[in-house]
């Protein structure tokens, strides 16, 4: 639904009398559901659609597919901000923008969870949920991220994908700067510097 609620986002395409999964979501269609027509619609431009969302702001829509695609659309023009990214290894199950709708994360059955910045339709950050195979993830106030595994594990997780917070966390946990050789090992291609902060 949309913010409006009367707008719906929602996936489409031919029946297949095999089975629910099956049926190929090959379509999108933004509809006024008061009104009970098609206000646009237009192809997804890969095989399948599993998810679809609608962002609060009432500007953004999303789709997910089977083979892991992602495409977000400009909701007043129904053109994609770019071609779809195939950005998980499998099947998109739950996607969620942020409350003002400059971000949205895509979740899917390999277990990976993706944040995107939707002006662009390109990844800022990604991370797997440990022991799981399925997630939801939703933006908390803070703008960290709750992950909630689906099936065989009962902790959830929280993800914050702000790097000055993760350098900081990391320089507390340590209590010290990375070595010239750990330095070294990880980002060769930098030159060395002192990343924490000292007092």
């Amino acid at each position: 639904m949309g913010p409006d609620n009367r707008t719906a986002f929602a996936l489409s395409g031919a029946p297949n009398l095999t089975g629910l999964w099956n049926d190929p979501a090959r379509h999108w269609a933004l509809v006024d559901l008061e009104e009970g027509r098609v206000v646009r619609d237009g192809d997804l431009s890969f095989g399948n659609g599993t998810f679809a969302a609608y962002s609060s702001d009432g500007r953004w829509l999303a789709a997910g597919g089977y083979d892991g695609d992602v495409v977000i659309l400009d909701a007043n023009t129904g053109k994609p901000v770019r071609t779809p990214v195939r950005a998980h290894r499998d099947f998109v199950a739950w996607m969620a923008f942020s409350p003002d709708g400059t971000r949205l994360l895509s979740a899917a059955t390999d277990g990976t969870v993706v944040l995107w910045d939707v002006a662009t339709a390109s990844i800022v950050a990604r991370v797997t949920a440990p022991y799981s195979s399925m997630s939801s993830a939703e933006f908390m106030p803070d703008g960290r991220i709750l992950i909630a595994p689906w099936h065989d594990d009962p902790a959830v997780f929280v993800w914050d994908p702000d790097a000055d917070r993760t350098v900081e966390f990391a320089c507390r946990a340590a209590g010290r700067d990375l070595t010239r050789q750990e330095w070294e090992a990880n980002f060769a291609h930098e030159p060395y510097r002192a990343t924490c902060p000292h007092e």
